[in-house]
C-alpha cells in the first residue's frame, strides 16, 4: 500500500513538473514589436530593408513593456539589437518586473549598457544577466536610464543560462514617505492615482473627477482612487523623447460644451514633429467631436524630439499655450516662427486682432510673447490677471517669467545658464529691451510646472506660487508680493520622483504628478 502511495505521488509530481515546464517561458524568444502600447513610452516601430520589424528611438525614460511573462527558471535574457553612429552618452538599460498589471512596486534586475554594432539595422546578440529573478507571471520592461539613442531592439530570450549584469543603479521605490516637512507645515502623501505609464498632466473636472494625459496618447479618468476608464480614439502623438500628449484642460464651461483641450506632439509622413493644440470630447469612453485649434504648416516641423513645450491655460475667453524652440535656439527670436513663443487666441483658434503682431508685417500673429527656450509651465495668477510661465534654461537658468504683452524674453541673447558644454550664452544675463526672469534657478531644477495654491488647507501658501520640478524633484513655493517680485524661494519636498504637474484642487489640497517612471497621483495633506 505504502509503495502504491509513493507511485501515485511521484506520478503526480512528474505530472506537476511536466507541465509546469510546459508553461515556463524558457527560451522563448520574444518579438521587441509585441509590446504593451498602452505601458510602453517613448519608442515607435519601425521596418527593416529586409522587411522585419524593430523597436526603436529608444532613449533615457523610454520604458518598453510586456505582459504575462513566466519568469520561471529565468536566469538571463539575451537581447538582440543594433546600435550606430551618431548615438551620444553611453546607453544604459535596467531590466524591471512588476505585477501583472503594471502597477505597484517595480524591482530592477540588473542594468546593462548597448555597445556600437556598426551601423542601426545591424543587429547582435548581448547576455544579460538577472539579479534575484522571480518566479510566476509578471509585466517584464526594459528602462532606459541613460543614453540617447540607446539602442534599436529586434527581440529578446528569456533563458536559463547564467549571465552578468553591471549592477543596480536606480532603484524605483513607490513607498509612500511618512509624515514630511517643508514650507512652514508637517504633511503626508495620499495616492489618488495611478497609472501603468508616465502622467505628462492632471485635471479636476466639474464632478470631481480626475482626467489625466499619459504620455503615450491615452486620458485615463480618476474616481475615488482609482482609474475608471481609459479613453479610447485619442489622434496619434509623437511620443518619442520630449514629445508625446502633453496638457489636457477642460473649458471654463465644460458643464456647458464639454470640451477638452489637449497639446501635443504630431508627427507628419515626412517623420518629423511639431506641437498641436486640439480639443474633443468625450463620449462614454471614447474621444469625439475632434478639432484642431493650432498647427504649424509643414515647414516648421522638425526632427528633433526634444523642446516641444507644451501647456495651455485660458483667460478672458482666449487659450494662451506654449510652444519650445525645438533645438533650434534661434528661432525663439524669429518673429516669423511659431518656435520658442507663447501663443494666443480665441477658444476656438481663431486669431484675435489685438495681438501684439498682427500688423506687424513677417510676423505669426498669433505670438503674444517670444524669446522662450522650452516653456513647460504655463498659468493663470489667482485674480485671473496675469498669465505666469516657467521654462528650461540649459545649463542653468531654468526661469519663472510674468507672460507680458509682445515682450521678449530673451533666450538665446541671453540666459543666466551657459551652454552644456560649459561655454557662455552670454557676457551678462541682462539687455535693453529683454524681459528679465521674476526667478531664476542655477543649477537648472528642470521645471515642468507651477500653480497658485488657491485652498485653505495650507494657509501660508495661499495666493503663492508651487513650482515643480523634474531633475532635481522638487517642490517649491515661491513668494510673490503685491508688485509681482520675488520675496522668498523655499523647499517644501524633493527626492521622491520627478514631478511632472501641480495642480491646486478644487477641495483645497495642492496635487502632484510623479513620475516613477509610471504616472501616480499625490494628494498633499496636513499631517495629524
Amino acid at each position: 500500500m505504502r509503495f502504491f502511495l509513493f507511485s501515485l505521488s511521484l506520478s503526480l509530481s512528474l505530472s506537476s513538473v511536466s507541465a509546469l515546464g510546459a508553461d515556463t517561458m524558457q527560451g522563448r524568444t520574444i518579438e521587441a514589436e509585441s509590446l504593451n502600447h498602452l505601458r510602453s513610452s517613448n519608442f515607435n516601430v519601425s521596418k527593416t530593408e529586409a522587411g522585419f520589424d524593430y523597436v526603436g528611438h529608444i532613449d533615457d525614460s523610454s520604458i518598453l513593456c510586456y505582459d504575462n511573462i513566466d519568469m520561471s527558471g529565468v536566469r538571463s535574457i539575451e537581447f538582440v539589437y543594433a546600435r550606430g553612429p551618431g548615438a551620444y552618452e553611453t546607453g544604459r538599460v535596467a531590466v524591471l518586473v512588476s505585477p501583472p498589471n503594471g502597477l505597484g512596486k517595480r524591482t530592477n534586475l540588473g542594468e546593462f549598457e548597448t555597445a556600437d554594432t556598426g551601423d542601426w539595422e545591424t543587429f547582435q546578440s548581448q547576455r544579460v544577466g538577472l539579479t534575484k529573478p522571480p518566479s510566476g507571471r509578471h509585466s517584464l520592461c526594459f528602462f532606459g536610464i541613460t543614453g540617447g539613442g540607446i539602442f534599436n531592439l529586434d527581440k529578446f530570450t528569456l533563458s536559463s543560462q547564467p549571465g552578468e549584469n553591471l549592477g543596480i543603479t536606480k532603484t524605483f521605490t513607490d513607498a509612500l514617505p511618512g509624515v514630511l516637512g517643508g514650507a512652514g507645515y508637517r504633511f503626508e502623501l495620499e495616492v489618488v492615482g495611478e497609472a501603468a505609464n508616465e502622467i505628462w498632466s492632471m485635471a479636476f473636472l466639474p464632478d470631481g473627477g480626475i482626467v489625466a494625459a499619459q504620455k503615450n496618447g491615452y486620458l485615463a479618468l480618476f474616481r475615488d482612487g482609482k482609474q475608471s476608464a481609459l479613453i479610447e480614439g485619442l489622434p496619434d502623438v509623437w511620443n518619442r523623447g520630449q514629445g508625446g500628449l502633453m496638457a489636457v484642460q477642460p473649458h471654463p464651461e465644460y458643464p456647458k460644451n464639454g470640451w477638452l483641450y489637449l497639446t501635443y506632439s504630431h508627427g507628419n509622413s515626412e517623420g518629423k514633429a511639431m506641437t498641436v493644440v486640439a480639443r474633443g470630447k468625450i463620449a462614454g469612453q471614447r474621444w469625439q467631436n475632434h478639432e484642431i485649434i493650432y498647427q504649424a504648416p509643414d515647414e516648421f516641423y522638425s526632427e528633433s524630439n526634444s523642446h516641444f513645450g507644451s501647456r495651455l491655460v485660458f483667460k478672458d475667453g482666449y487659450i494662451f499655450f506654449s510652444v519650445g524652440e525645438r533645438v533650434d535656439q534661434d528661432k525663439a527670436q524669429d518673429l516669423g516662427s511659431p518656435l520658442g513663443k507663447i501663443h494666443r487666441l480665441h477658444d476656438d483658434g481663431r486669431v484675435p486682432n489685438d495681438n501684439p503682431f498682427v500688423k506687424t508685417e513677417g510676423a505669426l500673429a498669433s505670438i503674444w510673447s517670444y524669446g522662450h527656450r522650452n516653456p513647460q509651465g504655463i498659468t493663470l495668477s489667482p485674480d485671473g490677471k496675469h498669465v505666469w510661465a516657467v521654462e528650461h534654461g540649459p545649463r542653468g537658468g531654468d526661469e519663472l517669467n510674468l507672460i507680458l504683452k509682445g515682450r521678449n524674453y530673451g533666450w538665446p541673447l541671453v540666459s543666466f545658464g551657459t551652454n552644456y558644454d560649459g561655454t557662455l550664452i552670454s557676457e551678462s544675463p541682462w539687455r535693453e529691451g529683454i524681459e528679465p526672469p521674476v526667478q531664476q534657478w542655477t543649477p537648472s531644477l528642470g521645471v515642468s510646472q507651477a500653480v497658485f495654491y488657491t485652498g485653505g488647507q495650507f494657509p501660508l501658501w495661499r495666493n503663492q506660487l508651487l513650482v515643480a520640478s523634474l531633475g532635481q524633484q522638487q517642490l517649491r513655493m515661491v513668494k510673490l508680493d503685491n508688485n509681482n517680485q520675488l520675496v522668498s524661494d523655499t523647499l517644501i519636498l524633493q527626492n521622491l520622483g520627478r514631478i511632472r504637474d501641480v495642480v491646486s484642487g478644487p477641495d483645497g489640497y495642492p496635487y502632484i504628478v510623479i513620475s516613477h517612471p509610471y504616472g501616480k497621483i499625490y494628494r498633499l495633506k496636513p499631517a495629524k
